[in-house]
């Protein structure tokens, strides 16, 4: 697509992939979470989990980069540092996020 090629408007970026895209994908991954705790075998529920979660992560990442390179597709520059800024807090929050979800998955793999 155009935006993570900073080919696209920060305004459309922002609103409609990040705002809407993003909130439309947790709705579906809620819907989704109904079902998986139905689920009794641990490898099934592993696999659910990781269908969920790659997508996810991608459709977050992808975001993440588009409103990086369409940061500055506006009028005021103000507006392109302030979603740089936005971006580079949301990556710092999802590594830190990311390194206690994996700490906590090896404290209770076992």
């Amino acid at each position: 697509m155009e935006a993570i090629r900073g080919r696209e408007r920060l305004v459309v970026v922002f609103w409609y992939y990040f705002v809407l895209g993003e909130l439309g994908l947790v709705l579906l991954l809620v819907a989704a979470s109904t079902a998986v705790p139905m689920v009794r075998a641990p490898l099934l529920m592993g696999v659910l989990t990781v269908a969920f979660a790659v997508p996810l992560v991608a459709y977050h990442l992808w975001v993440m980069v588009s409103l990086w390179t369409c940061a500055f597709n506006v009028r005021l520059r103000f507006w392109g540092y302030l979603a740089r800024g936005y971006v580079a807090i949301l990556g710092i929050g999802s590594v830190l996020e990311a390194r206690d979800a994996l700490s906590w998955l090896t404290r209770n793999a076992a």
